[in-house]
């Protein structure tokens, strides 16, 4: 098998992963953190950014912070942002009316 198919091949094991990995975030006043799994329910990335409270540092700060820590987790598992499958967001602060 030739190097360029061998690429190929894992770069098409990715994506079928990819296809199937959900992304998680956790996100408060001091950090942000975000997980990627996979269809068995293994951790395949994590990323890590900034605080994203948006009472705390504003709905355009914690939306970048939020976005940092996923293209993070994304980087760590060797996907794209926009191969994820689904994502649940969990922000400390934005349930109140503030």
């Amino acid at each position: 098998m030739t190097t360029d198919r061998r690429r190929t091949d894992l770069l098409d094991a990715r994506r079928i992963r990819a296809q199937h990995s959900v992304v998680g975030v956790d996100g408060g006043g001091t950090k942000t953190e975000a997980v990627i799994m996979d269809s068995n329910m293994r951790v395949v990335g994590e990323g890590r950014s900034g605080p994203s409270n948006p009472l705390r540092v504003g709905v355009t700060s914690a939306a970048a912070a939020v976005r940092e820590a996923i293209d993070n987790a994304c980087a760590s598992a060797k996907i794209r942002r926009s191969d994820l499958y689904a994502a649940e967001v969990g922000l400390a602060g934005a349930r109140r009316a503030e």
